[in-house]
């Protein structure tokens, strides 16, 4: 605390000029301006969940609004309510940047609920300084729509008042937060008669409390004084001031009676605010009262209450059900057990709960789907049987592979995506510093990058290329490497060199085989480059696996005309749950010679006519997507392409000439399509080895040698 007031002390002397000051105020902004073009807001405003970072902020804000703004104010109303102490008490907390961190045992739970988002209406209730709000922002949600009230204030942000006659209309807020201010208040009914005042029905109300068994007398002995106000002593305690109108409690903190009464400890709960319910109560006294026969119509409408209440009690409980999730994982991670002990837990908790979590989500989340929510409810009990199946015996069942890609169009992408925020929480990204660049460089901030435009548009074209000796020597072990011919008929494959200046052509894909393609070094450094696994874990949120890879000769043995078995008609992906594919070209390609073609946006959400499996002509495509949605991606030897083919994309046929291209698939999980065990060479490549021994789960389709002998 002390550094923060010299930082303080010796900027504040700086900016006594306030010329000097406005001349770097507007150099501060056009940086600023800078890195959010380059960044975009939300780099920004994530930064604000560090709280050294947040201080500073806090730090600078106040210098501005009151060395340089002259900006305090300090309320000078009625104070009968409030504790003698309070005002000259935070005042010094504010001044010596008491900033502390039990703000976030009430803003980190209520941000992992599902009830608010960033456009909710949030009133901070005594911040003192601008952190909780800075918090907030931090959390997602938006300056615009959050307000703070306080006795005294320097910020734009906070108005003066009294929590005691709040100065907003009733019914206009959709969180309420009470971070450690009730105790200064020497009614704290009235307080929360305020705070139903003006909570909208199912408003969410956050407040914290310290507990401290010491009396006014012992506190005056120990700091000089005491601020006054009330006591609060249990989170029961706390409740019962809100009375009937308390519905559904979300969080609670109400450690006392573990650390003992002779303990200082912290009391925190969040829970939602019921008007109906207490308005259906009243209303219902006052028919009775006015006249008997009214009741005949009763029944019918306290029973319609019922359901509705039924409906929000399950919506809140599967919440509820998310926070506990949150929170239990929460606990593993900071637990002393040993790295393998808290990944074995999470591994076993994971399994005991994914399939009711997919449940409650798919009953409980508005998701339009098109058929009975009976029939998709058994569909997600295929894929939740064949999972639990997978679990066991690391293979997916025919028929849960199905429900996986019904589920996936059923919900326009929506299961597919819910189900990798789950994973996310239990499966988290290796830390990969370590690992070897090998393609083209790349760290983490470059690909969170990447992931976001992938995000925005479904793919990615990289301005590096692989280099032209790369290229070469891949390009010469594909012109010698026999390829089968035949690949969609697995029980008779026909093999054959591709030799396209000797003779015509005998398919239109000439395919290598994944055992062959370990073989090669290159291939192998290539799987383990950082640039593929970053990319991808920004993409996912989680760890990842390597689950296909691929390498084909495309050719024009039907002279332009398309093959739909080989993928030369538009379709889309679901091999696995959530995926990325990287292609890149050993050939130039140009219109003429087979480009990737990909239909921008389409891995979102699709139009209604297209929500099928199969494939699609180009007419088809062209009739509900814009022609400057529907991209031919050409490029030199060396173009990298990343896509999510879970949107409409297609190779073109070649018109003339021939592709080869190379296909790394990186997913969440090994779940889908049937994949091939890979046994590796008693040699692979220090890159190789060295990915395998620290990131088992990416590397787990390959099988590794008692005897291996890294390669240097």
């Amino acid at each position: 605390m002390y550094s923060f007031k010299l930082v303080y002390k010796g900027i504040n002397f700086f900016l006594q000029n306030e010329n000097f000051f406005e001349y770097y105020r507007k150099l501060f902004i056009y940086i600023f301006k800078q890195f959010n073009q380059l960044f975009g807001r939300q780099f920004f405003n994530e930064l604000l969940m560090v709280s050294s970072i947040r201080s500073l902020v806090v730090i600078a804000r106040y210098i501005y609004y009151v060395a340089i703004k002259k900006s305090m104010a300090i309320y000078e109303g009625e104070d009968k309510y409030i504790g003698n102490l309070t005002i000259p008490h935070n005042l010094k907390g504010l001044q010596n940047f008491v900033i502390l961190p039990r703000i976030l045992m009430l803003i980190n739970p209520l941000a992992v609920l599902q009830i608010l988002n960033s456009n909710s209406k949030i009133l901070v209730i005594g911040p003192r300084s601008e952190d909780d709000l800075l918090c907030l922002i931090g959390h997602g949600f938006e300056i615009k729509n959050i307000r703070g009230l306080d006795l005294i204030s320097y910020s734009p942000w906070v108005d003066i008042g009294d929590m005691h006659s709040m100065p907003y209309e009733d019914n206009s807020w959709d969180a309420l937060i009470l971070g450690w201010v009730l105790n200064y208040s020497n009614d704290p009914k009235q307080v929360a008669s305020e705070v139903i005042r003006l909570a909208k029905n199912g408003c969410l109300v956050a407040i914290g409390v310290e507990y401290n068994p010491l009396s006014d007398e012992q506190i005056k002995e120990i700091y000089g004084y005491a601020p006054g106000g009330s006591r609060s002593n249990s989170v029961d305690e706390i409740l019962g001031y809100f009375g009937e109108y308390v519905d559904t409690i979300y969080y609670s903190h109400d450690i006392k009676s573990v650390v003992g009464d002779d303990k200082q400890t912290e009391l925190a709960v969040i829970f939602s605010i019921s008007k109906k319910k207490c308005q259906s109560t009243k209303q219902s006294n006052d028919i009775a009262i006015q006249n008997n026969s009214q009741l005949t119509n009763e029944p019918d409408r306290i029973e319609l209450l019922n359901d509705e209440g039924e409906q929000n009690t399950g919506y809140e409980q599967y919440c509820l059900n998310l926070l506990h999730l949150s929170l239990k994982l929460d606990n593993i991670e900071q637990s002393d057990l040993l790295d393998a002990e808290k990944k074995a837990s999470k591994n076993t908790y994971f399994e005991e709960e994914f399939a009711e979590i997919l449940r409650d989500w798919a009953i409980n989340e508005e998701i339009p789907i098109f058929v009975k929510q009976e029939q998709f409810l058994n569909i997600l009990d295929i894929f939740n049987r064949g999972y639990e199946h997978f679990i066991k015996n690391s293979q997916t069942p025919p028929e849960s592979f199905q429900a996986m890609r019904l589920l996936y169009f059923l919900t326009d992408g929506a299961f597919n995506n819910f189900w990798a925020s789950l994973y996310s929480l239990f499966y988290l990204p290796y830390d990969l510093n370590t690992v070897k660049e090998f393609l083209i460089p790349c760290n983490k901030s470059k690909a969170e990058s990447i992931a976001k435009e992938i995000q925005a548009q479904g793919y990615y074209v990289f301005e590096e290329k692989v280099s032209s000796d790369i290229c070469d020597r891949l390009l010469d072990f594909a012109s010698s490497t026999l390829c089968n011919i035949n690949i969609h008929d697995g029980s008779q494959p026909e093999y054959a060199i591709y030799q396209d200046h000797i003779e015509q052509p005998k398919a239109t894909t000439y395919h290598i085989e994944e055992k062959q393609l370990i073989e090669n070094f290159i291939i192998q450094n290539i799987i383990s480059d950082r640039c593929i696994l970053e990319v991808t874990q920004s993409y996912c949120g989680s760890s990842v696996t390597n689950a296909h890879i691929g390498m084909w000769w495309s050719t024009n043995f039907l002279n332009g005309q398309a093959s739909s078995p080989d993928a030369q008609l538009y379709h889309w992906d679901a091999d696995q749950i959530k995926f990325l594919k990287f292609f890149i070209y050993l050939t130039d390609v140009d219109i003429n010679s087979g480009p990737h073609c990909y239909v921008q946006g389409s891995h979102q959400n699709k139009p209604n006519a297209l929500q099928r499996d199969g494939r699609f002509l180009d007419e088809e495509i062209e009739k509900y997507y814009n022609q400057d949605q529907i991209v031919e991606i050409t490029g030199s030897k060396g173009t990298i392409i990343v896509a999510d083919t879970s949107g409409f994309h297609k190779g073109k046929p070649v018109q003339s000439g021939h592709r080869l291209i190379l296909q790394i698939t990186m997913s969440t999980c090994l779940f889908g399509a049937p994949y091939n065990l890979i046994a590796l060479p008693e040699s692979p490549t220090y890159n190789l080895q060295y990915a395998i021994e620290t990131f088992p789960y990416t590397y787990q389709r390959f099988l590794v040698s008692q005897q291996i002998r890294p390669r240097t």
